[in-house]
């Protein structure tokens, strides 16, 4: 997995999704959460499509005015130019089921995460989001 740290944007995956969404817009983020929130309980949940949904997420939580600090700089500039942009509920319903999928069972994130030390703060990380786009 080419992740540097905990947070969600300090991994390969979630950069590659700033630059598509920079590119297609916010359609990609939708794409994102929903192949994850509305995958079944017995798909197993592969470290990269997980990685790239909460990168999503954390755009969520950013439109909603609360974003994480390693939000990257062009993804602020992007968001800027893009207020037309609402947030509806079934958004952040996708969003609070994936979040959920990904702390769950067949997860392979999150068995990656249980097997060093900063797991804790990856939980963490995962719940300060929850609460972000709540």
């Amino acid at each position: 997995m080419g992740t540097w740290n905990y947070k969600n944007f300090e991994n390969d995956d979630a950069q590659d999704l700033v630059s598509e969404v920079i590119e297609a817009g916010f359609k990609k983020v939708a794409e994102e959460i929903k192949l994850v929130a509305l995958s079944s309980e017995n798909d197993y949940l592969e470290a990269p499509i997980e990685s790239r949904a909460l990168a999503a997420i954390e755009i969520i939580a950013a439109f909603k005015g609360n974003p994480s600090v390693d939000l990257p700089n062009e993804m602020r500039d992007w968001l800027a130019k893009s207020s037309d942009i609402k947030i509806d509920q079934e958004i952040l319903t996708l969003s609070k089921k994936a979040l959920e999928r990904i702390l769950g069972e067949n997860s392979e994130i999150k068995e990656l995460w249980q097997e060093v030390a900063d797991y804790e703060n990856w939980v963490n990380c995962i719940k300060d989001l929850e609460k972000r786009i709540s």
